[in-house]
């Protein structure tokens, strides 16, 4: 009985990014070089969960999976889905909770439909975006 237990627990520290944290660490203790974050004073990219102003994990320095963006009060500013250090997909926030801004990305720059909502969330325009750049744009009255 004591074996089920064990197979879990071995089968999580070996799935387990090296030397992650299981206590998170502040994005304010952080810094960023050479597009790898690192903790102040150690020389080893960071592996683990972040939380303060931003929330999410790192593997070996880079972003990856959801994270989350806050205002100063607390509220959610922005959502983003990551895989080794790119971001693939943005959403964003008015102060009051509404969504201001959905999108995706390709190789690191804005692709495909961005919708853009007023305030009270109703949809108020729609950019169309290819390699970065914005190519059309279309105004919902």
């Amino acid at each position: 009985m004591n074996y089920l237990i064990l197979i879990p627990l071995s089968i999580s520290l070996i799935l387990s990014p090296p030397d992650a944290r299981a206590d998170p660490t502040f994005w304010q203790n952080l810094y960023k070089k050479n597009g790898l974050y690192f903790e102040k004073s150690v020389d080893k990219p960071f592996n683990g969960y972040v939380t303060g102003s931003q929330e999410g994990m790192l593997i070996n320095g880079k972003k990856d999976g959801l994270w989350s963006g806050f205002y100063e009060n607390g509220n959610l500013l922005w959502k983003g889905e990551y895989k080794e250090g790119k971001i693939i997909s943005w959403k964003e926030f008015h102060s009051n909770g509404e969504i201001f801004v959905t999108g995706d990305y390709k190789n690191g720059e804005k692709s495909g439909v961005w919708r853009i909502f007023d305030k009270k969330g109703t949809l108020i325009a729609k950019e169309l975006f290819e390699n970065g750049k914005i190519i059309d744009t279309t105004i919902i009255k």
